[in-house]
């Protein structure tokens, strides 16, 4: 049904789902400036359900999805979060035997300081960030001697530094830095260009939890979509004539807290960090 404007004008917007009414739907419209753009807008209704507004220049699109419950978590995501000191990478080095240290960043520190709860290298639950900062020069867990995981801690410090977060862009080096920073024993990395050629990470496909999969290796290249109506990531991998859309799937914790990115009043910041606790603990589906 079609409905007038004085505002915006005569418009004949296209619903999907249950629709939420002329009002709001003008609300979400006067948001945007209006339906004559190229605009994306999302919204949380009293009954949890989500639309999204797409304007499509002049042709709106109302899209409603039925709530999400957000159940009691019961779990926690460890990660390191700072600038981890590697403090010698020389093969034989005695250095390459000490544990990396981590360090507060200005971007850190400033975040906490306007909590009541803190991230730093603290735990994720139900869903707040809880513990303390931590001091600059304490052991990093995820590059520590005494944490038992797949891949051997020399090899994480080796790998992470040739390797850098930096030579990926937007969600992609958002996924990478989660990578480097979690605390889970599953996790699989590797070097499959051995050091030569262009650098590539091999990260292991655990759909589940300590799942012993086939590594996927992603470049410079590849990037991470994520859809901000499931609240799902999906790697993309481009090749010369063919493009590869794999679905990241997280452990059982890190997937029980997909439904907190949709809670009401969540800050950017709030979010991107509760994003990259799921990512820590997210890897490609290949199954």
């Amino acid at each position: 049904m079609a409905f007038d404007d004085f505002k915006l004008g005569n418009l004949f917007p296209t619903r999907e789902g249950v629709a939420i009414g002329t009002g709001p739907e003008r609300v979400m419209l006067e948001a945007v400036g209006g339906a004559g753009n190229i605009k994306k807008r999302f919204q949380n209704n009293p009954d949890g359900s989500v639309t999204m507004l797409q304007t499509r220049n002049g042709w709106p699109v109302f899209t409603t999805i039925p709530g999400i419950p957000v159940v009691a978590v019961q779990c926690s995501i460890e990660m390191d979060s700072g600038v981890v000191d590697m403090i010698d990478l020389t093969p034989a080095s005695p250095g390459l035997l000490a544990s990396g240290l981590v360090y507060q960043t200005n971007y850190v520190s400033s975040y906490v300081a306007a909590k009541t709860t803190s991230i730093g290298s603290g735990k994720l639950i139900d869903p707040n960030f809880e513990g303390t900062v931590v001091a600059d020069g304490a052991v990093a867990k995820a590059y520590a001697d005494t944490f038992l995981t797949s891949t051997p801690y020399t090899d994480r410090k080796s790998i992470s530094t040739k390797i850098p977060s930096s030579l990926f862009t937007g969600r992609m080096r958002l996924y990478v830095q989660s990578l480097y920073g979690g605390n889970l024993p599953a996790l699989v990395l590797s070097d499959p260009s051995g050091g030569a050629g262009r650098p590539v990470l091999g990260i292991n496909t655990s759909a589940r939890e300590y799942a012993s999969l086939p590594a996927v290796n992603i470049g410079s290249g590849s990037g991470i979509f994520f859809d901000a109506t499931t609240m799902r990531h999906y790697l993309i991998q481009i090749t010369t004539d063919t493009a590869y859309i794999t679905p990241l799937v997280g452990t059982t914790c890190a997937e029980k807290y997909r439904t907190t990115l949709l809670a009401a009043g969540l800050s950017a910041d709030d979010q991107e960090r509760i994003e990259s606790y799921i990512l820590s603990q997210s890897f490609p589906d290949t199954a």
